[in-house]
Parts: structure tokens; sequence; C-alpha cells
């Protein structure tokens, strides 16, 4: 197991989908400030968002991580389920019940996401993980 790359598709994962529910947070504040009623369509778009870069964050562990790369992306779905737990429980004052839920969101952006991922690699025939140096490489 690559442990570093999962650290940072871990930190990755909570930065993309922190900012895509972020945003969206920030703009459902100021319309309930201003009294207007947030719609069905807004939330909907959220979660297509949210979705979306967890898919992408997982698609991109697939083409660098050729090997062994669901155990990869599942332990980054793992850890960012539970580096999750202090952000939604504790300081967002989400319930137990939702975060449990949060599992099932990682597992079913991953299960789309790595297959894209892994197609993706294949039918542009590139792996990036050969294009990055590793250390002591010399970049040409």
């Amino acid at each position: 197991m690559n442990l570093k790359r999962i650290a940072i598709y871990v930190g990755l994962m909570f930065l993309a989908t922190g900012i895509a529910g972020f945003v969206f947070g920030f703009i459902r504040g100021a319309l309930k400030a201003e009294g207007i009623p947030i719609p069905f369509s807004f939330v909907v778009t959220q979660a297509v968002a949210v979705l979306t870069v967890s898919v992408l964050v997982f698609a991109r562990l697939a083409i660098v991580q050729p090997a062994r790369t669901f155990a990869h992306a599942w332990t980054v779905a793992l850890a960012s389920w539970l580096v999750g737990f202090p952000v939604s429980v504790l300081i967002m004052g989400d319930t137990l019940l939702s975060w449990f839920a949060q599992s099932a969101f990682f597992a079913v952006t991953l299960v789309i996401g790595v297959p894209l991922g892994k197609a993706w690699g294949r039918r542009h025939g590139r792996n990036l993980k050969a294009a990055l140096p590793e250390h002591g490489d010399q970049v040409t």
C-alpha cells in the first residue's frame, strides 16, 4: 500500500468535498438570512456537485494507482469517512446517523470513480504514475 498516496488523496477528498459543500453552504446561508426559501433544485445541485468532485478524486486515484487500485480507493474512502467524523458530528452538529450514511456516499462515488479512472487511463494510453517522477528520478 502506498500510504503517502492514500494520505494525499484523503486530504484531496476532504479539500474537494469541503470546497464544494462550503460554496453551497455559503449561498444557502445567504438565502436563509434574506428569508428566501431554498429551492429543492438547489439541494439537488449541491448533492450532485459534492458527488461529482468525489467521483473525480477517485477517478484520479485510479489513473495514478494502477496496482491494487480498489484496495487503495477503499482505504481512502474509509480514512476520509473517519476523518470526517470530527468535522461532521463534533463541529457541524450532524447526527451519527448522517455520518454513518456518508459511508454509502463514499462507496457509491468509489464504485463510479475508480472504473472511470481505469477506463480513462486505458483509453488514453497513459499512466499518470509513470509520468510523475519518483524520488531520485531525473526529470527530462
